[in-house]
C-alpha cells in the first residue's frame, strides 16, 4: 500500500495502483483501524501517534494489562498476545 496525494493505493507488482478510497469507499478511519489492527500483530508494536482518536480504548487495554507502553510504543503484553482478538475488537 502506498500513499500519494493524500490517498491510499493498493499496489500489485504487475497491475497499476488502485485508489482504495475511490474503488471500495474505504475511509481514512477504516484505514487507520486496519493499520492498528494489523500493526498490533507485530511484536514490535506501533508508535503511540498511530492511536490518536483511540485514547479511551488504549487506556482501557493498558488498565486491563493487555497492552503496554514503552518508549512511545504500544504493544501487546504476553497476556494480550493470547487474547489478541479481544484487543483487536476494540479498534473495529
Amino acid at each position: 500500500m502506498i500513499k500519494k496525494d493524500g490517498n491510499f493505493f493498493a499496489t500489485f507488482s504487475s497491475l497499476p495502483a488502485i485508489n482504495l478510497v475511490e474503488v471500495k469507499g474505504i475511509t481514512r478511519y477504516d484505514l487507520k483501524q486496519n493499520s492498528i489492527f494489523m500493526g498490533l500483530r507485530l511484536l514490535d508494536g506501533l508508535p503511540a501517534e498511530k492511536f490518536v482518536g483511540f485514547e479511551k480504548e488504549v487506556a482501557e487495554l493498558l488498565k486491563d494489562g493487555l497492552l503496554e507502553a514503552k518508549n512511545g510504543i504500544y504493544r501487546l503484553t504476553r497476556h494480550g498476545l493470547f487474547l489478541g482478538n479481544l484487543v483487536f475488537e476494540k479498534f473495529v
